[in-house]
């Protein structure tokens, strides 16, 4: 007999646990059924709404027993925006659940035990709200008006936002502010209907620590209004630099293209975290949540354990944020990273902050690590900050071989953690895992990672670090 769920059957379910896209996840005879605006220990009666291979989703038909950390969601674009997921839970919750999340992954996708270590509470904020200093929204035209939003969650439409909660205040008034200089000076926003338009996307970024603002326009077709829109864009308070840029392309994902020119204004705007300051262009990363991003590398800095004897390799290194943030305390950090334009800013940085005892190479970490092992160098410490895919093979085989002291591991997705921690288990003891609260309202999790060798460092053979 099959038992297998089908679309419009209706079931009662115990809600067990929280998926990675903030879906309450229940089960029905061993069927995996997902379940939006649903959290644990909540009883719901559910209609399915989409059936797959290995689970459904549901719909909630009504609560037989609601538990008590839900909340009414603050935003009136919640469950339409696919921007936040977890806005219906209490904030305090949400740091238990996410904690409880990066425990269930480590049992689904490695064979190690997460109770033979400790892992610690969620690091959560003060406000919750607010806290992104940068927005990439598209800007499209509905065939009324330019409309400017965020995609709704596993869709190409666009929900209309007018203010979005977690986006820091200014950047909402700025924003709101440019689709109107684009109806005065009739400009139109893209249409993917007619793949037509001359606005595609809207990067705005503002620095925490003096307010300064960056617009990038990005576009789908020249125009010489873009000027126009620039000038009226600078008249805002606080705005300091406007840039454009093309992408052709259609579909999600890729937001800048390869054209970025300014328009007026400044080069860079300044952010600041701590004592350390960065001078940022439109198209550099830079964490989302200057405020918990303190707290993230502060985390960093005591999983390192330095005294100031360590040799560090900063892995991924991005604009040396985590780099610059160790060198104090390190007797040399080299960080390596494969974006030309990251590593520029870096030594800039470097350079305006006279830090000394740091080098930056623009390079893969597989090939760059190697030769720098073959010169001689010996790591005591290696941060690594990977990609949301983890670790790829060749490093992870190369980490193994020259067996540095300790490593840590900077993680924003609990499951790749979980599938490089069961390889590096081999050879290194798991010490603890600290949860980060970086978004709010989102199901995303940062994790910092702290593992030690096992057995005493052996001797490295470096002919047989090969540079691949």
């Amino acid at each position: 007999m099959n038992n297998k769920l089908r679309v419009d059957d209706i079931i009662n379910l115990e809600i067990k646990r929280i998926g990675i896209n903030g879906e309450g996840i229940g089960f029905y005879k061993r069927q995996a059924v997902f379940v939006l605006n649903a959290i644990p220990k909540d009883i719901v009666k559910v209609r399915i709404t989409s059936d797959f291979d290995n689970y459904v989703k549901a719909e909630i038909i009504e609560f037989i027993k609601r538990d008590s950390n839900h909340v009414v969601p603050a935003c009136p674009y919640y469950g339409k925006c696919g921007g936040c997921q977890l806005q219906h839970v209490k904030y305090e919750y949400q740091g238990v659940l996410k904690r409880e999340h990066l425990i269930e992954c480590i049992e689904r996708y490695s064979s190690i035990n997460p109770r033979k270590f400790e892992i610690k509470p969620t690091i959560m904020m003060d406000n919750p709200f607010g806290y992104r200093n940068k927005s990439s929204l598209p800007v499209r035209n509905n065939g009324k008006k330019n409309v400017m939003g965020i995609y709704e969650a596993d869709s190409n439409r666009i929900v209309y936002v007018d203010d979005c909660l977690i986006h820091n205040d200014q950047i909402n008034y700025v924003n709101k502010k440019i689709l109107e200089f684009m109806e005065e000076l009739n400009i139109r926003a893209y249409s993917e209907k007619f793949n037509g338009g001359i606005v595609k996307y809207i990067v705005t970024r503002i620095s925490t620590f003096n307010n300064e603002i960056q617009v990038t326009i990005i576009l789908h077709e020249k125009s010489s209004k873009i000027y126009k829109l620039a000038e009226k864009i600078m008249s805002l308070d606080n705005v300091v630099s406007v840039y454009e840029d093309f992408n052709e392309k259609t579909g999600q994902g890729i937001i800048f293209g390869k054209s970025l020119k300014k328009l007026a204004g400044k080069d860079t705007i300044t952010e600041k975290l701590d004592k350390i300051s960065f001078e940022l262009l439109p198209n550099a990363f830079f964490q989302l949540n200057p405020i918990q991003t303190v707290k993230l590398y502060n985390e960093v800095k005591k999983a390192c354990k330095l005294s100031r004897k360590e040799t560090v390799i900063d892995a991924y290194c991005g604009v040396g944020t985590i780099g610059m943030w160790l060198a104090n305390m390190a007797k040399e950090v080299i960080g390596i990273e494969l974006n030309r334009e990251a590593v520029e800013s870096a030594n800039m940085t470097a350079k305006k902050l006279k830090i000394k005892n740091i080098h930056f190479y623009n390079d893969d970490v597989n090939v760059k690590l190697p030769a720098l092992i073959k010169d001689g160098l010996l790591p005591d410490v290696v941060v690594f900050d990977p990609p949301r895919t983890g670790l790829d093979a060749k490093t992870m085989d190369l980490i193994m071989k020259i067996e540095p002291k300790r490593i840590v591991y900077v993680s924003c997705n609990p499951s790749s953690l979980a599938k490089d921690l069961n390889i590096l288990d081999e050879k290194y003891k798991i010490n603890y895992i600290q949860p980060i609260d970086m978004f709010p309202m989102t199901s995303h999790v940062e994790c910092v990672c702290q593992l030690s060798l096992k057995t005493e460092m052996k001797h490295i053979d470096k002919n047989n670090i090969k540079n691949k």
